[in-house]
């Protein structure tokens, strides 16, 4: 017999409740966590070094099974921190979803979700200008017809979220990343991260758009990415 929240049949709240019910406090857990892979020149996911100490001794993929065991919410760069070709992505991603729907106990997609600022981040895709350069257009029709063309090659990857648009407010161009951002002026950045959302989710709403970063995130102390924000002193 069918679970209900395997049922595409039934309605959306009953497949949810039927699976909250069925999901122990671990695997809740481990469905609001992000997980970061490195796709290798293999065309193979692994962890990245900084995330694999506790696993010391333990192959990389048995590190990575072992993981992902209780399932997870979702897949950071499933394309690879290493720019690859889309086929390349696309069948190790594939691979990826396989084991999280074939041998987690509950059999749960996860999401995943790719950088896509200018672009896609994959090779032959679409790169468009910084963001600044967006912000300097004053042509919000033309920025959410370059999000047009990011979210349909997203899409063509089965990307659900991309990681984009930025709306932080360059107040400091010594701040690393001042690039990302539409500019100094809070109204364009409104009004060119409006275009974009639009352009990137699309009428049917079927890629999620991130809205980033925090507040004050380019406002921090000496300009280092990542510092600490005071607010007095943005004032």
């Amino acid at each position: 017999m069918t679970a209900i929240y395997k049922d595409a049949g039934r309605p959306v709240h009953e497949r949810v409740a039927d699976l909250l019910a069925r999901m122990t406090p671990e695997e809740k857990f481990a469905q609001m966590h992000a997980y970061w892979l490195i796709l290798d020149e293999n065309g193979n996911h692994r962890e990245r070094s900084d995330l694999s100490d506790e696993f010391a001794g333990v192959s990389e993929q048995a590190s990575l099974s072992e993981r992902l065991k209780l399932g997870v919410g979702q897949i950071t760069r499933p394309l690879g921190t290493h720019i690859v070709d889309a086929q390349t992505g696309v069948r190790a991603a594939n691979r990826l979803q396989r084991m999280m729907m074939e041998e987690t106990r509950l059999g749960i997609p996860a999401l995943f979700h790719e950088e896509c600022l200018v672009g896609l981040l994959c090779k032959a895709a679409t790169l468009f200008p910084s963001s600044l350069n967006y912000g300097s257009t004053w042509d919000p029709a033309l920025v959410q017809r370059a999000a047009e063309q990011i979210g349909k090659e997203a899409r063509s990857v089965g990307c659900q979220q991309g990681l984009a648009p930025v709306l932080d407010v360059s107040r400091d161009v010594r701040w690393g990343r001042t690039e990302e951002t539409f500019g100094e002026d809070p109204w364009l950045v409104g009004v060119m991260a409006t275009a974009y959302v639009k352009g990137l989710q699309g009428d049917k709403r079927d890629l999620l758009a991130t809205l980033k970063h925090y507040v004050g995130h380019s406002f921090s102390e000496g300009a280092r990415n990542h510092a600490r924000f005071i607010w007095a002193l943005a004032n």
